[in-house]
């Protein structure tokens, strides 16, 4: 049976989780920035522009480093401001573009600045631009594992780092990921994530290592018994790749009592889950 057939997608996000996975990485990305500030407090309008963006207004942020960049166009601390504000706020694409081009803009002229590759690599990641995104993140990990003696900041970026690679391998259908999620097993806060568990069975499963998997999915779901993405996705492994109809049925019956009431992702997660139901062969 082809996963055509049945209109029933793996959830590369946790359902319950996503929005916290987004925030925390958001705010990964934000500690360097704030790393910076500190050493650049004769900056006027340089230093407002950190005070924002540890307050999260972000707009005042984008703002005062357009104002900066027209002074000092290769100041690189604001290039990275400005490009990690404009893709927190951007609604649209062209927004988005020229933080791109302002983080390409740092990365040429501050090649040796680790920061400077991590805040490029998440804006592309953030971008769907996943292999370009990894080949940044990359620079950035090499970068931070030369350092003779690195700062707990700088483990906790380079862990960061790594788990983005992570998930670029997994939209690029690249074995390696695996490598890289393997160590952050090992590393708070990442092996109490769902989603780092999430991200290697999707992995596994496009390597054709079903039990595998599965076994990943479990670990997950022991960390959180009611993740509506965990569960449906074992669903769809039992249901797609183990032609397992009894298994599929109970972990679909199990992801619908966990799906919240509100929202329109939900409503359609709903619908798919109970078409597909409809659509397995019954039990005898």
């Amino acid at each position: 049976m082809k996963v055509a057939m049945t209109n029933i997608r793996l959830i590369w996000r946790g359902a319950q989780r996503g929005v916290t996975l987004l925030v925390l990485l958001a705010v990964a990305v934000a500690l360097p920035l704030l790393s910076s500030c500190r050493q650049r407090q004769e900056d006027t309008t340089l230093s407002d522009a950190c005070q924002a963006l540890a307050a999260e207004r972000y707009a005042e942020v984008q703002t005062l480093t357009e104002q900066y960049l027209r002074q000092r166009p290769d100041d690189i601390d604001a290039l990275l401001l400005n490009g990690y504000s404009v893709q927190v706020t951007a609604s649209d694409r062209g927004a988005r573009s020229k933080a791109i081009f302002n983080l390409d803009r740092a990365t040429n002229l501050a090649p040796s600045r680790y920061d400077a590759w991590y805040v490029y690599g998440w804006v592309l990641y953030e971008n769907a631009r996943y292999e370009d995104a990894m080949k940044a993140l990359e620079k950035a990990e090499a970068l931070i594992v030369d350092l003779k003696t690195p700062s707990s900041s700088d483990q906790a970026l380079l862990a960061n780092a790594r788990f983005l690679i992570g998930r670029c391998c997994m939209h690029s259908n690249l074995p390696k990921g695996l490598a890289y999620l393997q160590v952050l097993r090992l590393q708070e806060p990442y092996r109490r994530w769902p989603e780092l568990y999430n991200t290697m069975a999707i992995l596994s499963l496009k390597q054709g290592l079903y039990s595998n998997a599965l076994g990943w999915l479990g670990e997950g779901l022991r960390l959180e018994p009611n993740n509506a993405g965990l569960l449906r996705n074992i669903a769809v492994v039992y249901d797609i790749y183990l032609a397992n109809p009894r298994l599929a049925r109970m972990f679909y019956v199990r992801a619908l009592g966990t799906l919240g009431q509100d929202g329109s992702e939900a409503a359609v997660h709903r619908e798919q889950i109970m078409r597909r139901l409809r659509q397995l062969p019954r039990e005898r």
